[in-house]
């Protein structure tokens, strides 16, 4: 898994802000209840937790796929992966939003959004 560092670099990659949908980092209130919420109920997160403590990881996580900075090699070509555990995992918006192009190979974790709603 990647450092802190890492995981800011990423997030703050050209690539990634230049790429990313506009509205992926607007989050309202009401997005961090329902995210709390729901990754409670799912047993992902404890009562303490909230959208603020998985940010970092759940922005460089989206980032990845776009910046691929950290990727590993399947039959010659350069794979981004999911870069976070499933607590804190949400890689759902890389496929709903076809934010990949649906070519290319990706190693997605399945996040609590995609076992739930599939």
């Amino acid at each position: 898994m990647p450092s802190q560092s890492e995981l800011v670099n990423i997030g703050e990659s050209m690539e990634y802000n230049e790429g990313k949908p506009r509205s992926w980092e607007k989050k309202t209130i009401f997005d961090a209840i329902m995210a709390k919420i729901f990754f409670i109920f799912n047993r992902y997160w404890g009562w303490g937790y909230n959208l603020k403590t998985y940010w970092l990881n759940h922005r460089a996580n989206l980032a990845n796929f776009l910046a691929k900075q950290i990727t590993t090699e399947i039959d010659n070509e350069q794979i981004p992966y999911s870069v976070i555990e499933n607590a804190g995992v949400c890689s759902s918006c890389v496929e709903f939003f076809n934010i990949i192009d649906e070519d290319q190979r990706k190693l997605v974790r399945a996040c609590p959004g995609a076992i739930t709603f599939t």
